[in-house]
């Protein structure tokens, strides 16, 4: 199954990344962000202009939960640490590149659902 069909498209994003040369502060951040790509998979994705990351903002992970992990910070801060140092990032939502402030504005948009969910959620309870 393709991995953009299963669910919606709004919450999947990819990244490809472009630079000069696969520098190791690019893999380590990588790496760092999703340790089971391994170096040379990392590598070989860059150079054929793949997609290095793809990540879907909201796939429910209880150990996530647990550790108070939220996927959208963590996304935001992949992408802002690979352009710390110096790659230049395409993002792609589903198979459509986007521009930075698209994905900025899906990020508030997501983040502001999320609220309204969870204070839906405590108005319930409350009954």
């Amino acid at each position: 199954m393709n991995w953009w069909s299963n669910k919606t498209a709004m919450s999947k994003y990819a990244l490809k990344i472009k630079t000069e040369e696969t520098g190791t502060k690019v893999i380590s951040i990588l790496r760092k962000f999703d340790p089971s790509l391994s170096i040379a998979e990392i590598r070989k994705r860059m150079q054929e202009d793949d997609f290095v990351v793809k990540y879907d903002l909201l796939h429910w992970d209880v150990t996530e939960e647990m550790a108070g992990i939220d996927r959208i910070t963590k996304f935001e801060g992949l992408i802002q640490s690979l352009e710390d140092c110096g790659a230049t990032i395409e993002i792609y939502n589903g198979e459509e590149p986007v521009s930075k402030d698209f994905f900025q504005n899906s990020m508030q948009m997501l983040r502001e659902i999320s609220d309204e969910v969870d204070e839906d959620m405590d108005r319930e309870a409350e009954l």
